[in-house]
This record gives structure tokens, C-alpha cells and sequence, in this order.
């Protein structure tokens, strides 16, 4: 038992450090995108195109991933897409055309949702060895946005270094630490692969259409789901907006969106500790009445930054906390390959939630302001209320039916 105990904790520990590696480089990706397309002088409206076409490229890399778990194994796609990502951050640094540019961040969304699908997917089912799931999701989580910032901030840091070896560094920093995950035997023989037949019970799903789908078994992750990802997409895109709205400059609006990505990074592990002890449906509960207020102090106390900091550092928190709890919920209810494609379903979704909501949030502030923005979290929040009244009301249906 402790042997087995000593095996599940050593995985998790090496997929964090992968984790750190990939999401490292891709926010050093996602912030030199723009830099480059900006010093190129496109257009904003083109260089709004590149997050457009990332997100695109993510839809589709829903359905690469649907393709590739029919196929291969876990480490094989890790190693596959992991590696696509490292090639693709060479060649940023290489060439900076912005027609490259647009073609990387295409195939940046492929690579990336296929690495989620299998980071998500072993994530839920390591963690369910443990008594605290969400706890060790939210340490999951708090890697993962904490490593993103980093890849950000890492730009302005290196910035007295070439282009070049700023990537090369990068990129050898990311594959020193995905190589423990990239060639682990235990890794291998703890997860194997997704073909053949799933668990007992849990048919195989036939089409695309039916592994999205498997979420509307489970009602209270589909709205978590949609919670998340609609909040971890406008946030982080229109915090700055908001910020300079209000009369902050550049540098200042900058650093509302790191109050918000400290929140991201710090306290998904107590949320998922909280969680754990008083249960997963009240804790979803208890994080959507916080958020709630949260935005009602955004809206009163609009331009006090003094109040507004530790607030956006709390949405932080329960934007990422609510993505940890997504995860423990469908790790809870779905094993093998039928849980893999439970999380490629939570991609999809929460990626399409984000596109719609995010562009719904900037027409708003488009006709009020920066009370837009509140308006339109005030709206997510609301259809999240109805969402989780309705769960009460119904059960998760069985596979079969």
C-alpha cells in the first residue's frame, strides 16, 4: 500500500515539473506573438486575428485529440505534441513573418489542446489515489498558471538576449523538464494506452459528436465548465482594457492582470483543500456566491483600486479553484479512455464558452464602459445560478441510457 501510495506520489510530482515545461514556453509563446505582429506594425484588428486563429486552432486540436486517443498512448501524445510545441517555439525564434506568425498560432491551439487532454486526463485519475482530490488538482492547477506567468515574465527578463537564444534557452529549460515525464517506464505502465475497449461498463464512444457529449451526464461540470472557461478567457483578455478605462496606464493596467494570475496561482490548492471538506456540489456553490460579490464590489468600488486589487486576486483564485473542481468532478466519474475523452469534451466546451462570452463582455464595455465588463460577469454569474439550481433538480444519468 505505502509502495503504491510512494508510485502515485512520485507521477504526480514528475507530471507537475512537465506541466511547468510546456506551460513555460507557451507563455512565452503567447506574449512574443504579439510583440511581433505589434513591431511588424499590423493592424490591431490583425493582431486580434492571431487570438482568433489560436482559439480556432484549439477546436480543432479537439478533434486531432479525439483521433489521437483512438491511436496511441499517453506518453506517446505527450511526447508527440510536446515536442511539436518546442519545434514550433524554435521556429519563433528563427523567423518572425507575420504570416508565420499566424500559422504558429494555429497550430500552437492543435498542439496545446492535445497536451491539455492528457495533462487534464492524468491530473483527474492520479488524483483519485488520493483522499484529496481537488487539493492536489488545485496544486495541479496552481502549476499551471504559475508557470505561465512565469513564461510571460521570463520575455522582459531576457530581453538584453537575442531572440534566438532567448527560444533556445526556453526550449531547453521546457524539455529538461518534461524529459522525466517524456521516458517514464511507471508513467507508462500506470496509464498505458487508450486503445482497445475503456473500463466495464463504459462503451467506447463511436463519433466525435458522442465524447463531446459525454459532459451532459454530468450537468454540474458542464456548467462548471462553462463557468471557467468563460471566465479564464475574459479576464485575462479584457482586465487590461478595463484597467485603462479607468484612466490606468499601460504598465498599471498591466499589473491588474498579474494581481489576477497571482489569485490563479496561489490559491487553487486551499480552494481544492475547502472543497474537499465540505463537498464538491457546495463548494461549486460557495465559489459562485464569492465571485458574485466579488463582481458587486467591482462595480460599487470601480476606480479604488485598493479594494479592487485583493478582489481580482480572489476571481483569480475561484476562476482556476472552479477549473480544479471541473477536473476532481469528471475524474470522480469516469475512468480509462472514456475519461480521456471526458476531458478532451471539457476543452472543447470551455473553449467555446470563452470565444462566445468574450466577445459578448467586449460589446458590452463596447456600449457601457468598464461597467460592461462587470455587466457581463454579472450575467455569467447568473446563468451559473440557474445552471447549478437546475443540477438540483436532475441526477447523472448512467452511460447506457
Amino acid at each position: 500500500m505505502k509502495a503504491q501510495a510512494a508510485l502515485y506520489t512520485n507521477l504526480l510530482i514528475v507530471l507537475y515539473l512537465a506541466v511547468a515545461g510546456i506551460l513555460f514556453c507557451l507563455g512565452i509563446i503567447d506574449v512574443s506573438f504579439p510583440e511581433f505582429l505589434n513591431r511588424a506594425h499590423l493592424s490591431d484588428t490583425l493582431i486580434g486575428l492571431n487570438g482568433s486563429l489560436f482559439c480556432l486552432g484549439f477546436v480543432v486540436g479537439s478533434m486531432v485529440g479525439f483521433y489521437l486517443l483512438k491511436k496511441l498512448s499517453y506518453l506517446s501524445i505527450f511526447r508527440v505534441c510536446g515536442a511539436g510545441i518546442f519545434i514550433l517555439l524554435l521556429l519563433l525564434g528563427f523567423w518572425q513573418s507575420p504570416s508565420l506568425i499566424f500559422v504558429l498560432s494555429f497550430s500552437e491551439g492543435i498542439l496545446a489542446c492535445c497536451v491539455y487532454i492528457v495533462l487534464d486526463t492524468s491530473a483527474a485519475s492520479l488524483s483519485n489515489h488520493f483522499k484529496n482530490k481537488a487539493f492536489l488538482n488545485g496544486i495541479y492547477l496552481a502549476v499551471t498558471y504559475g508557470a505561465y506567468a512565469m513564461g510571460t515574465s521570463a520575455v522582459y527578463y531576457m530581453h538584453n538576449l537575442d531572440t534566438l537564444d532567448r527560444f533556445l534557452l526556453a526550449c531547453l529549460l521546457g524539455i529538461l523538464l518534461c524529459l522525466p515525464l517524456a521516458f517514464s517506464k511507471k508513467f507508462s505502465e500506470a496509464f498505458g494506452s487508450f486503445q482497445g475497449e475503456p473500463s466495464a461498463g463504459q462503451p467506447p464512444a463511436p463519433s466525435y459528436m458522442k465524447a463531446i457529449g459525454y459532459l451532459l451526464f454530468l450537468p454540474l461540470v458542464l456548467v462548471t465548465v462553462f463557468l471557467y472557461g468563460a471566465l479564464d478567457e475574459i479576464l485575462p483578455e479584457l482586465l487590461p482594457v478595463y484597467a485603462e478605462n479607468l484612466g490606468l496606464t499601460p504598465g498599471s493596467a498591466s499589473l491588474v492582470l498579474t494581481i489576477f494570475i497571482l489569485g490563479s496561482a496561489i490559491l487553487p490548492p486551499l480552494l481544492g483543500y475547502i472543497a474537499d471538506r465540505i463537498g464538491y456540489t457546495r463548494a461549486a456553490w460557495t465559489y459562485l456566491v464569492v465571485f458574485t460579490i466579488c463582481c458587486l464590489i467591482m462595480l460599487l468600488e470601480m476606480g479604488d483600486f485598493f479594494f479592487t486589487w485583493p478582489t481580482l486576486f480572489i476571481m483569480g483564485g475561484i476562476t482556476s479553484g472552479l477549473s480544479a473542481l471541473g477536473i476532481t468532478l469528471v475524474g470522480l466519474r469516469y475512468k480509462g479512455a472514456i475519461l480521456a475523452l471526458a476531458c478532451m469534451s471539457m476543452e472543447f466546451i470551455g473553449n467555446i464558452s470563452g470565444t462566445i462570452m468574450t466577445l459578448l463582455s467586449g460589446k458590452f464595455m463596447n456600449l457601457w464602459g468598464p461597467s460592461g465588463l462587470t455587466i457581463s460577469l454579472f450575467l455569467l454569474c447568473f446563468l451559473g445560478f440557474c445552471g447549478y439550481i437546475f443540477c438540483q433538480f436532475i441526477k447523472p444519468k448512467s452511460l447506457e441510457s
